[in-house]
């Protein structure tokens, strides 16, 4: 699905851009939604208010303001990089204004198919690059390019200059390769994986505890969370359980928004490591921070 939005103050231009995109469409097979605003205005509000599209065609010349201008408020204002910019225009000379804006393209009127075609194959293969990228970590050894589902890694380990990836799969437990965690970092679904030592990333979707300064993981290793890093990953682990939706079903009514109430699945600490610490309660969120904090804290000092 590719989310479309045409801003055109000449409705039958725009509905005509709107038919070539549907056309296109219907030929290569590829799902699209597709919004039309006829004013600088109404694409203001509609940015402000209702979803941002992944492709944002754009008129320079609208009757009650500057597209160059619009270009501008997205890219400065609402600080978004994401919607890619396609101007559009009768004329040429507005290249150096719309090279600061980081525009994906420019197509000249009266817009054609193939013309338009061409700009739609080129973001849909960006698109479809970018999402293996989410889903694979990828890398390369020996001249040969290997390739790991993000889903499948518990964590990634940096050990002078090589970096060892510790998998959930039986066939392949661990590979190794010699890079730096700040390139694997680049890769890397930023919501699933966490940097909490100076030497570890973590997949939080394999954290079964979490003491005061060490992670547990499902295959019973522990990972130490670096002195620096703890309270932020206090913050950061409830967070991810929210967008896991592990939370979803317990968080306060909207007149207590700031007051969240997890219970996160009760697991078994790993033999051999006694009792941890659990976040299995039902408690606020700042009852967490202190749990995690200070009881978490007392249960690891007083087993060393």
């Amino acid at each position: 699905m590719i989310d479309i939005l045409i801003c055109e103050d000449n409705a039958a231009l725009c509905n005509g851009i709107k038919e070539i995109i549907e056309m296109w469409s219907q030929k290569i097979g590829e799902e699209v939604r597709i919004g039309l605003c006829f004013s600088g205005k109404s694409l203001r509000n509609h940015l402000e208010y209702e979803q941002r599209p992944d492709l944002l065609f754009l008129d320079i010349k609208l009757g009650d303001e500057n597209g160059v201008e619009i270009g501008d408020y997205i890219r400065e204002q609402l600080k978004d990089e994401t919607i890619q910019i396609v101007f559009i225009s009768s004329y040429t000379q507005y290249a150096i204004d719309l090279f600061k804006l980081r525009p994906f393209d420019f197509l000249i009127k009266p817009v054609n198919y193939k013309a338009a075609e061409k700009v739609l194959l080129k973001y849909l293969e960006i698109k479809q690059r970018n999402e293996e990228q989410k889903y694979y970590f990828v890398f390369q050894n020996r001249k040969q390019v290997f390739r790991v589902e993000q889903s499948d890694i518990l964590y990634f380990q940096s050990n002078g200059r090589k970096i060892s990836i510790i998998t959930d799969t039986p066939r392949k437990p661990a590979l190794e390769y010699y890079g730096t965690l700040s390139d694997v970092v680049g890769q890397l679904d930023k919501t699933r994986f966490w940097n909490i030592h100076k030497s570890f990333l973590v997949n939080v979707e394999y954290v079964t505890n979490i003491g005061y300064n060490k992670f547990s993981l499902k295959n019973g290793e522990v990972i130490p969370v670096s002195r620096s890093r703890r309270r932020m990953f206090s913050i950061g682990f409830y967070n991810i359980l929210i967008h896991m939706g592990t939370a979803s079903k317990h968080t306060a009514s909207p007149k207590a928004p700031h007051h969240p109430r997890i219970t996160p699945v009760r697991r078994s600490p790993p033999k051999g490591l006694g009792h941890q610490p659990q976040i299995q309660c039902v408690a606020p969120a700042n009852s967490y921070l202190r749990l995690f904090s200070r009881d978490a804290r007392r249960a690891d000092e007083g087993k060393s």
